[in-house]
């Protein structure tokens, strides 16, 4: 299968992060948190990104997936993918630059 399409220019590298956290996934779902993302602690270069303080719905099964938005100028996106563990979790970052950027001049026009 040819996954390039013509004239889309070269693929986007993505950073993966996986951390185990000492809470269940029922627990994380039972109230809202928000999944807030930099480059390490310590770093002076921040590339903050976020997923919404909200509710982040219901998982399939053991896994639930949420957007990450884009913050103050990052450029940094992406997906965390969340999975139950026992009486932990397992959380799964998958992060971009110019992810924002690639989907809006992707992106079709809508209809009226």
């Amino acid at each position: 299968m040819n996954m390039a399409a013509e004239g889309t220019g070269p693929a986007v590298p993505v950073e993966i992060s996986v951390t185990t956290i000492d809470v269940k996934l029922a627990d994380l779902l039972a109230q809202p948190y928000a999944i807030d993302v930099h480059e390490s602690r310590s770093s002076a270069r921040r590339w903050p990104a976020r997923s919404p303080a909200a509710t982040w719905g219901t998982a399939a099964g053991d896994t639930l997936a949420i957007g990450i938005k884009e913050v103050k100028g990052s450029g940094f996106s992406g997906v965390a993918v969340l999975q139950a563990a026992a009486d932990k979790t397992t959380v799964t970052l998958y992060m971009a630059h110019g992810l924002s950027g690639a989907m809006q001049d992707g992106m079709a026009t809508p209809v009226s």
